[in-house]
């Protein structure tokens, strides 16, 4: 990771990846991209523990930034029957020709 560079794998430490993230915020990345960095340098750590280059993972409890609703894509709204009624007018229903599309049951 560019921003790390310098920094030996063995001397890594949870204030390096905090700074990483202040930095990251200061330059304008939104909370999804900081949080999908550090998972990837995270992952990074959690392979180089196996393989006995760490003892422990420096960036496993840095303090991430929220992710706000929006930025997920905000949650679906789901219409009631009563606002979808409510909604509807005489000319709408004349115009969207929904008495074609529904026929009544005929009784046997």
């Amino acid at each position: 990771m560019p921003a790390l560079g310098t920094v030996r794998l063995e001397r890594l430490t949870h204030v390096h990846v905090a700074r990483l993230v202040a930095d990251l915020e200061a330059a304008g990345r939104s909370a999804v991209t900081v949080r999908r960095i550090v998972a990837t340098l995270s992952s990074a750590m959690s392979d180089a523990i196996k393989r006995r280059r760490l003892a422990h993972n420096p960036a496993s409890h840095v303090t991430l930034p929220t992710v706000e609703r929006t930025e997920r894509g905000g949650s679906p709204h789901f219409f009631h029957v009563v606002e979808i009624v409510k909604s509807l007018t005489p000319s709408s229903l004349a115009s969207s020709r929904l008495d074609q599309c529904v026929t009544p049951r005929r009784r046997r």
